[in-house]
């Protein structure tokens, strides 16, 4: 087929999926704690990913996170 992505991702056009932080997220609203997800893109859904990929997605979430407590002041 010409789109290699799996079926439930042609069926409603998702670019991206995150369920592992779902937990975390009902968890903290349980207790009222505030909670925040910085997230980089590894791969493409449906494709393989290598290890260059993982290294580049860790090195922007660094520089993401690095950013944001410099913009906040929370050193």
């Amino acid at each position: 087929p010409l789109c290699r992505r799996p079926e439930p991702y042609r069926q409603n056009n998702a670019d991206l999926e995150t369920m592992d932080g779902a937990a975390v997220f009902f968890i903290a609203r349980q207790l009222g704690i505030p909670a925040c997800s910085i997230r980089t893109i590894s791969n493409v859904v449906g494709e393989a990913h290598t290890n260059e990929d993982f290294e580049k997605a860790a090195a922007l979430n660094c520089a993401a996170v690095e950013t944001l407590v410099m913009r906040l002041d929370a050193s």
